[in-house]
């Protein structure tokens, strides 16, 4: 499990551009410390979006702080809950070059859902 602060702005009509800061205790993938995982997305769709994104980990396990830089395919429903409320329930595959996005592992997909409140 992780934790998620994420912001997004749509510069137009169904697109959609988010920054995500992921947290994880200890022991994420065998690590000793904390990890943090900066990402960024662009997400085209309504109800129904899909997107890709790019991001990093870093842990003080890493050489030089930082992993390698990783690519993230997403799918994802954006429910309106109320006038300034939204739940974002989504499906995540991380990959390292583009040729692995055929022959996906599905074993390896993960599942997320964000509140989000516009301010």
């Amino acid at each position: 499990m992780s934790y998620l602060l994420s912001y997004q702005y749509s510069p137009v009509p169904l697109v959609k551009l988010e920054l995500d800061g992921e947290y994880f205790d200890k022991g994420f993938g065998g690590s000793t410390h904390y990890a943090i995982a900066p990402q960024a997305f662009v997400l085209v769709g309504g109800f129904v979006y899909g997107g890709l994104g790019i991001g990093t980990i870093y842990s003080k396990d890493f050489t030089n702080d930082f992993s390698s830089p990783f690519y993230a395919a997403r799918v994802g429903v954006d429910l309106h809950l109320l006038p300034r409320l939204r739940l974002d329930v989504n499906a995540n595959y991380h990959f390292h070059a583009f040729n692995e996005l055929r022959g996906v592992n599905t074993g390896t997909v993960t599942v997320g859902a964000v509140a989000r409140f516009k301010i």
